[in-house]
């Protein structure tokens, strides 16, 4: 709930739900899924096969030639574009997930996102080990207590 209300523009927040394959935990939402970093595993554990939600900061995500972690096909999102809001540092972008629920999002960039990517779909890389999960029912954070 509080980490709605902090920042600008506020975190994206995604039902989900922590899934074991493969001695991997995945993050599964409709729209992507994600593996989990071996360091959040002994935090999460207890919620494996449970709905969570899924809290990822506009910052968190990058052009992925851009970003300053390997990306790859496990931790790249996409997105339509709806809107690009120019800013004197980058731009903040409005997308859409490509799923059916199609879920509104916020990316934001420190570089200028171009007029022509409008309608079109991105690719986002995530910055996993900055992801947020929080208890679905509660929404007490399950990597920060």
């Amino acid at each position: 709930f509080v980490a709605f209300f902090i920042g600008t523009p506020s975190i994206n927040l995604f039902d989900a739900e922590l899934r074991s394959v493969d001695e991997e935990i995945r993050v599964v939402t409709s729209a992507f899924t994600v593996p989990l970093p071996r360091e959040m595993y002994e935090k999460v554990e207890d919620y494996v096969g449970h709905k969570v939600k899924l809290g990822i900061r506009p910052e968190d995500f990058h052009t992925p030639k851009r970003a300053p972690f390997p990306v790859d096909e496990s931790n790249t999102v996409h997105g339509l574009v709806n809107v690009i809001e120019p800013a004197s540092t980058g731009s903040t972008v409005y997308l859409t997930t490509l799923d059916a629920s199609e879920q509104d999002f916020v990316a934001t960039f420190n570089v200028r996102l171009p007029a022509n990517y409008l309608g079109r779909e991105i690719p986002l890389a995530l910055n996993t080990r900055n992801m947020h999960l929080f208890d679905a029912e509660t929404g007490r954070s399950l990597l920060y207590g």
